[in-house]
Parts: structure tokens; sequence; C-alpha cells
């Protein structure tokens, strides 16, 4: 009862913040012009002239992914070190160290992840505005960005998963007189090598979705010709763009899995196969090597051309003119009502992608749809059965659609159906989370224990029960971290969605960034690594309490 009071109440308050106005969606212009969108996606532009204008952009995209994925692993790699716990302050390696040279690593350790939290808080559209303004327009500034934001994932985890390593070889090394770095190359690297290869490429993942949409502000890639396109109502432009980039996110995901399945070998594989598969270190890195090379002379970003630019120069020229922050009262407390907007946006957008995830997931879980699980609609019906699998597939696919575009230009779109403002951000920050929850949520429910559900259904309970009283309680928990983690990324992704005029705290950063206020601009970018941290410290606490 206090839940939903408490529900209710936050609901309230932040309905006006939000801008929540149903009848903009539902009224006669709102139908219409949904209805003018989807007649317009078909059918996409398939013309050569467009087609020859989207292929360099495809191609431009992939390159920045991979020289965005190849900078964050450059930049990160000293602070991986000095991140990792048991090679700065504790663990086996250190227990003859002096308390000075604990103390100094343990300094070392908390500033390196100070500075990994930070970059990689700030999200890559805000770094992408800031490098625009820096080096101007172009895929460097989208090669920039991404390899800031990305630095800081990579930094982090990588770190953690030198952590997380056997101490007993280390331990074994170090008494046999190896050195620290010896323990590092011959003891740590081997056993992270392949769970350090697997989240690089999460990572490339990662970037390719970022490297679609950064030419919104003008960093390379498709984003700028679909923005283009929006804006001239051009949707079977806009269709055929969306193909695009969930093809390049496709062929990314299958190139994953394929070196993914080189590198991980499942753990019951025999110690000669895995000799005889596994693919060298010295290969895979030069592989990579080899890749950004050919991207960074498909970008025309050669070592010679940037040192003509003088990004570092122009940076610190930037910084001279951006510092220090506007701290001044008066404009402090105008980005309020932003970064009150930006926290209703999320918890609109999380509640509404709730009440969409929720039913439909069930409808996503093959031990309620398919024949022949659990709960199978007919005692043998092929017609029945044949609705079941259209049912669960079609849910399946509408998931992957729907969080395979991202939220910006989820938000495109919905400017265009309910006009600028934070509805039409809440708009795509649900749509997007549908997709997302929908198919965590589905995943929940098909991994639950199923002797209890047997025994109800067994019982003579009816689907209906079986999934309130013996499926729902026992994934709940679940159910709920995953919507807070979800909620404290919404809170990250409603700071860019204002970029393109979706509300939040974005259309600020968006708006000094053109008007060339940097002092300004600094100032929001920290409010908004306040805001992210301060959503990511409280999702934690509050995942705790739930498990």
């Amino acid at each position: 009862m206090l839940s939903t009071l408490a529900l209710g109440v936050s609901l309230a308050l932040t309905a006006r913040s939000a801008e929540i106005n149903p009848w903009a969606l539902f009224s006669y212009r709102g139908l219409h012009a949904v209805t003018q969108v989807l007649r317009g996606l078909w059918p996409p532009a398939l013309g050569v002239e467009f087609l020859s204008y989207v292929g360099p952009l495809a191609l431009q995209t992939v390159a920045l992914s991979l020289l965005g994925v190849m900078l964050a692993a450059i930049l990160a790699l000293p602070f991986i070190v000095f991140a990792t716990g048991t090679l700065t302050h504790w663990g086996a390696l250190l227990e003859m160290e002096t308390g000075e040279r604990r103390a100094a690593g343990r300094l070392l350790y908390a500033v390196s992840r100070t500075v990994l939290n930070v970059v990689r808080a700030v999200p890559e559209l805000a770094w992408a505005i800031v490098f625009v303004t820096v080096v101007g327009l172009g895929p460097l500034a989208g090669v920039f960005a991404l390899g800031v934001t990305y630095a800081g994932m990579v930094g982090k985890v990588i770190a953690e998963v030198l952590e997380s390593v056997d101490q007993r070889p280390l331990e074994a090394l170090a008494q046999a007189g190896a050195s620290r770095a010896q323990v590092l190359l011959f003891g740590i690297l081997p056993q992270a090598y392949p769970d350090a290869v697997s989240f690089m490429l999460y990572v490339w993942d990662c970037t390719m979705r970022a490297a679609v949409i950064l030419g919104i502000v003008g960093a390379g890639g498709v984003g700028y010709a679909l923005l283009v396109s929006v804006n001239t109502l051009a949707y079977g432009q806009v269709a055929t763009l969306l193909v695009v980039m969930l093809a390049l996110v496709a062929l990314t995901d299958m190139v994953s899995v394929a070196i993914r399945g080189a590198h991980v070998l499942p753990p019951g594989t025999h110690i000669a196969a895995r000799k005889r598969i596994a693919i060298p270190p010295w290969l895979t890195l030069g592989a990579g090597v080899i890749a950004a090379i050919a991207a960074a002379s498909y970008l025309g970003l050669q070592p010679w051309a940037l040192a003509a630019q003088q990004p570092l120069a122009h940076l610190a020229a930037w910084g001279a003119k951006a510092f220090p922050p506007d701290l001044s009262w008066r404009f402090v407390v105008s980005t309020l009502p932003a970064v009150w907007q930006t926290i209703a946006m999320a918890f609109w957008s999380i509640v509404l992608a709730v009440v969409l995830a929720g039913p439909l997931s069930i409808l996503a879980t093959s031990t309620v749809t398919l024949p022949g699980r659990l709960l199978e609609l007919d005692g043998g019906s092929p017609l029945r059965a044949a609705f079941g699998r259209a049912l669960y597939w079609g849910t399946r696919g509408l998931f992957s659609f729907l969080r395979a575009v991202p939220e910006i230009v989820w938000a495109l779109l919905a400017i265009v159906v309910v006009g600028p403002g934070a509805f039409a951000g809440v708009l795509a920050l649900a749509v997007h989370t549908t997709g997302v929850l929908g198919r965590l949520y589905a995943d929940v429910f098909e991994d639950s224990e199923t002797r209890p559900l047997e025994l109800l259904a067994g019982a003579g309970a009816t689907r209906t029960s079986v999934l309130l009283f013996g499926m729902l309680p026992a994934v709940l928990p679940q159910m709920l971290t995953h919507t807070i983690y979800r909620l404290e990324m919404n809170v990250r992704a409603a700071t860019v969605v204002g970029i393109v005029g979706a509300g939040g705290i974005g259309q600020m950063i968006y708006n000094d960034a053109q008007t060339y206020h940097y002092h300004a601009l600094v100032t929001l970018i920290i409010i908004t690594l306040a805001l992210v941290s301060a959503a990511d410290a409280i999702s934690s606490y509050l995942r705790r309490l739930i498990l």
C-alpha cells in the first residue's frame, strides 16, 4: 500500500516537469503524424544516388567504431595497471612491501578509479559536442568522443578482471623470485586474456551502436544523414538508414560471436583442442592494429594529418577558454529545472516501459507460449501451437528491434509526432527501454524454477494463477533489480536526448555549445556527471537492498 502511494505521489510530482500529455499522442494530429510516418517508411529509399551516399557513411561508422575501441584501450592502459588493487595495495604480491609503498599504491588506485569513473559517467554525445567544438566537425571528433567515453569502461572492467584471477599461480611466481612485471605478464595476463577479449568485443559492439548516432552532432557516421532525413520528412530515407544501422549492429554481433568462439572455448574442451584452436594473443593484437590502421586511412586520419591539425593545441586553447566553469549562483540555480526534468523523464519512461514490457514479456517466455512447455497453449492443437510460436518469435523480434534503435533516434521520430519537448524524450526512452526490459523479464521468467509451477498446474490452477502466484513472486526481486539498473541508465540517456530537442539538460548542453558559452558548457557537463554518479550510487544501494 505504501509503495503504491509513493509511486502515485512520485508520478504526480514529476508529471508536469516531464510534460506528460497523452492527448498529444492520441489526438487527431498525433495519430495523423504517426500514420504519416508509418506510411512514409515504405517503400524505403533504394535509389542508386542515395545508396551511394549512405554506403561511405556506413563504412565511416565502422571505421569510427574500430578506432574508438582502439583509442579507448590505449587511453585506459596506464589506468588499468594502477586501478588493479592486487598490483597496487593488497594481495599476495604486496605482502613484503613497506607501508609507504602500499600507501602510495592506495593513492594511485583511488586516483585511477576516480578518473575512470568520471570519464565513463559523461555520455558519449556530450563528449562529442565538446570535441566538435575543439577540433571541428568530422570523424576525428567522433573518434575522440568514443575513445574517452569507453576508456573509462575498459579501464574499470579490465582492472576488475585482473583482480579476479586465481592468486595461487601468482604467489608461486613471486616466491620463485619473479618481479611484479613478470607476474603480470606470465601469471595474470594469461588467465585474464579470454575474459578481456570477450569484454573488448562487447566494447566494440557498444562503440558501433554509439558511432551510428554521433553524426547527429557532426562527429561523423550515418547519424547526420538520419538527422537530415528526419528534418526534411524523407521517411523513405529514414527507413533505409534504420536498416543500415540495424545491419551494422547485427554484423558486429556476428563478427564478435565468431572471434569470441575462437578465443573463449567451452570449459569441457580437451586441452589439445584448446591448443589447436585458440588464437595467439599476438595475432589478435596484430589484427586489431591492422584494422585500426585501415580505419584511420579510410577516414583520412594518418599521423601526419593529425599532426597538421594539432588537436592537443586546440584542446589546450579550448580549455583556456572554458575554464574556470561558470559556478555563479544564478547560473547553477537556472539549471535546476532542467536537472529535475531529466530525472522526471527517466522516471516516467521507466514506468511506461514496465507497463508495456511486463505483459509483453509473458508472450516472449517460451515456457508460457511455446507448445510442449510447462504452460503449453493446448493439448496438441496444431493451430494453437503455431499461434504460440508466432506470439513468441514475434514478441522477441519486437523487443530486438526496439532496443536496437538508439534512444536518440526514437527521440527524433517522437518529436515529429508530439513536437519537441520532454514528452518526446519520455516516449523515446520508454520505447527503447521496453525492448530492453522485455527481453530481460522474459529471460528471467524462462530461468525460473519450474517445479513449484508444475505442482500448481498439477493441482488444477489456471495458467493465470500459476503466473501470478507461482512464477511472479519467485522472479520479482530479479525483475526489480533489472528495472532499477535501467532507471540508472535512463537518467544517463535522458541527459542527451535533449540534444535533438527532447527535453532535459541535454538541450542546455547543445545550446551552450552552439553559442560558444564554454564556461557554462563545462558547468553543465559537471552537473551531468554529478547527476549520473548520484543515480549510479542510489541504484547500487537499492540493488543491494533487494538482493
